[in-house]
């Protein structure tokens, strides 16, 4: 966490600037009002009592809080609002009490949220290097989505107005993340911010909407905007291509396929995607199979090796690596014997060449091949 807003050492009192003067004029505050008698007295001995409510439960395993309240929101079609803090920390008692005083923002939190407050102590704190909170000082808020996966960690000193919370500002970040909100969000804004941007958030709001969002994560990919560099431009398609594979759609994984083959600059990432994906990827299984028949062997071998751990039983596979593993182009044959690896089993019809191939002339060749056949060994 910064310094600026702090964590208070085991055992001690937490002795940041900020918060130090703002819990120091509170009591100041109360203790002059009590002496005097002022209206406004009580509100600030209630911030001196409420600095010393112990409204989190240091004892309590994060983990285990967290895993509860996805359970409870997934079931509830709500996201999940963890708030890190402290007892210690004044700025994170006058939060939670805006969450328990301002009808608005109760209202909100209890219709599409489950809030769960996170001692930040040893035994949590990489739950906040996790959900990317640990350089954001405390109070900090995670919203999670009703699977667990995060949405946005929000620093909330950009909350503040003065000595207290913006409880506009507050209620607005709350009703810009709720299920409903992510679910009518105009897709090609969410696809600007992931793409361009890099707002890892939006990519909720994406997947909830892949028919039209693959329009607009194509449309990103072929079109470079006058003011991004190439470089930059070859970053954002890498950030389209990952939207595309995380959407249940047969177009983008078939655009994918074909992406392959056109854009030379990410095409290893592309292949990597694909394979990750597996059976998943298979509409793109007719790009592939004209790709690794083509007559560029780098274009070649990606597209095999792809196509071996989306459709290892594909007809075409074996037999085309069997032909290189014959031929005279030793980056084929050292492609093949690549391909032939990762098939295993798959692979044994391809037996005679590989053990063939076990005394290439070719270094490389030979222990790949020689891998490939200890597949085969029971």
């Amino acid at each position: 966490m910064k310094s600026t807003r702090g964590l208070a050492p085991e055992g001690s009192v937490r002795t940041d600037s900020r918060e130090t003067k703002s819990f120091g004029r509170a009591v100041l505050i109360g203790l002059i009002a009590g002496a005097m008698a002022l209206p406004w007295a009580a509100p600030a001995a209630d911030l001196a009592v409420r600095s010393r409510v112990r409204i989190y439960d240091e004892s309590a395993d994060g983990s285990k809080q967290i895993n509860d309240a996805v359970f409870l929101a997934k079931s509830a079609g709500k996201h999940v609002l963890l708030q890190f803090g402290g007892n210690w920390c004044v700025w994170c008692i006058k939060l939670h009490g805006l969450f328990e005083t301002n009808t608005a923002i109760r209202d909100t939190l209890k219709s599409n949220y489950v809030v769960a407050l996170i001692d930040y102590n040893d035994r949590n704190k990489h739950l906040a290097s996790k959900y990317s909170a640990q350089d954001l000082g405390l109070p900090s808020i995670v919203i999670l989505d009703a699977q667990g996966e995060r949405l946005i960690t929000k620093n909330t000193e950009q909350l503040e107005e003065g000595d207290h919370h913006s409880p506009e500002k507050v209620l607005t970040f709350l009703n810009e993340w709720t299920p409903a909100a992510l679910k009518n969000k105009p897709v090609a804004e969410s696809v600007k911010k992931f793409v361009f941007d890099e707002q890892d958030a939006e990519l909720q709001a994406i997947s909830a909407h892949p028919a039209e969002a693959v329009v607009h994560l194509i449309q990103a990919i072929k079109t470079k905007p006058d003011s991004m560099s190439a470089v930059a431009h070859a970053k954002a398609r890498l950030r389209a291509y990952q939207a595309l594979a995380s959407l249940d759609s047969t177009s983008a994984i078939s655009f994918l396929g074909e992406q392959l083959v056109s854009d030379g600059h990410n095409r290893d990432r592309i292949r990597a995607t694909l394979a990750r994906l597996g059976p998943a990827a298979k509409p793109a299984i007719p790009a592939l199979t004209n790709a690794f028949k083509s007559s560029e062997p780098d274009l070649q071998f990606r597209a095999a090796w792809a196509l071996a751990h989306i459709e290892p039983s594909n007809p075409e596979l074996v037999p085309a690596m069997t032909t290189w593993l014959r031929g005279s182009n030793v980056v084929l044959r050292r492609f093949a014997t690549t391909v032939l690896v990762d098939l295993g089993p798959a692979a044994k019809s391809a037996l005679p060449a590989l053990t063939a191939a076990a005394a290439d002339p070719d270094e490389t060749v030979r222990q790949r091949a020689t891998n490939a056949l200890a597949r085969f060994l029971p």
